[in-house]
């Protein structure tokens, strides 16, 4: 790639085509290293539980989603798959949004669940840029291979917390809808209304409220208080363990400055304490620099990334919710004499750092980890030149 720090049409060539590349590669690495990775499907693993969900909630079942043992019992005797402990995290608010897949076949199921993502993801983009090259890359990124082999929904968390954020000035309901449909996602909803909140964005919070509390009453009516019990007392504090309770083979492409912290030998102690520090610092200069009123990819980038940075728990499939901004702000054309916020070599070192959680899987060297903290970084507290920002 080219020196210095403007890209040229090689520079974007070469950072898609290796990202495609390191992308399959990080996926032939773990169909060679998990033989039982699949789940009827060659992809979408993660999927099993919003299936899962979905399925128990329409058959009025609920309550195995909240117990460990008949959970994992039940998905057993529905599937198989290897030594995981799967494990349904989610609050109860999203089990409506999951019943029609959970109504499907599980194939069908997962094809509809990952082109809706891939799409959200395309509409995203286009949130930002006008050029549909921008929404293409941003669906052929490492993030968005990783979020599709995970069977994750980064492509829905990225439409709503980059709508939240974009319009929370000028159109606060929608962007409070945004924010209380990402608090099934309940750390990254909290993080982004603190944002939203320091920044003066105080509307959107507002008008997320009727909005979350109707989903609530909603779940509650649904099936019923014991559910949320259930939540609170036991997936709550089982989530709380794998924090707590280090086990690097269960946490080997996980993405938090918190992991990172572990691996290299810290405590627990002082690991949370560094990760809850960095986190009211990046959440704090995120603010700040959306209270500046520019809502170009360019200054929602910084933002995005450090919302995922500010989790004690984020993993490689999570810089899916800031793929189709890092599209527009890697991909997209700059005006002369203006340079990208990044040079081309770290700007492919934070595109791939997804697979790079694949493929550098160092207890003692977490590289992905620091490439995306160190450029979150430089990101959010760099001086903006005049006039920098792509233009489409």
């Amino acid at each position: 790639m080219a020196q210095g720090s403007q890209f040229g049409r090689t520079d974007r060539i070469m950072l898609v085509t290796l990202g495609v590349l390191l992308s399959a590669l990080a996926y032939l690495g773990i169909l060679w290293t998990t033989p039982d990775f699949a789940v009827v499907l060659p992809f979408g693993r993660d999927f099993l539980n919003f299936w899962m969900g979905g399925r128990m909630a329409l058959q009025g079942r609920a309550d195995v989603l909240v117990d460990l043992a008949r959970y994992d019992q039940t998905a057993r005797e529905l599937f198989h798959f290897g030594d995981d402990l799967f494990v349904f995290s989610y609050p109860p608010p999203i089990l409506p949004f999951l019943v029609p897949f959970g109504a499907l076949p599980y194939a069908p199921a997962l094809v509809l669940w990952t082109g809706l993502n891939l799409g959200a993801l395309w509409a995203t983009a286009r949130l930002v840029s006008s050029d549909s090259r921008i929404a293409l890359a941003a669906c052929l990124s490492p993030a968005a291979a990783i979020m599709v082999v995970a069977g994750q929904f980064g492509g829905l968390l990225a439409f709503g917390s980059t709508y939240a954020l974009k319009f929370a000035a000028e159109r606060p309901a929608r962007a409070g809808l945004c924010l209380a449909l990402i608090a099934v996602k309940p750390q990254f909803a909290v993080a982004l209304a603190l944002v939203l909140l320091i920044a003066g964005r105080w509307k959107a919070i507002l008008w997320s409220l009727p909005a979350g509390i109707g989903l609530l009453a909603l779940s509650v009516g649904l099936y019923g208080v014991d559910l949320w019990r259930g939540y609170v007392a036991t997936i709550l504090p089982y989530q709380t363990s794998l924090l707590t309770n280090f086990v690097f083979q269960n946490l080997s492409t996980a993405l938090s400055p918190y992991m990172g912290l572990r691996r290299i030998g810290l405590g627990y102690g002082v690991s949370m304490a560094l990760q809850y520090a960095l986190s009211a610092v990046v959440l704090w200069q995120a603010a700040r620099r959306l209270r500046r009123g520019r809502v170009e990819a360019v200054d929602l980038l910084p933002v995005l990334l450090a919302l995922i940075v500010a989790q004690p728990y984020s993993n490689y499939y999570d810089p899916a919710i800031a793929a189709p901004v890092m599209a527009a702000v890697f991909l997209a054309r700059h005006r002369p004499g203006e340079a990208p916020p990044l040079a081309p070599i770290p700007a492919l070192l934070l595109w791939l750092a997804p697979p790079l959680a694949l493929l550098t899987k160092l207890k003692s060297i977490p590289v992905a980890i620091a490439v995306q903290t160190c450029l979150t970084l430089y990101l959010l507290f760099r001086r903006d030149g005049a006039g920098d920002g792509p233009r489409e």
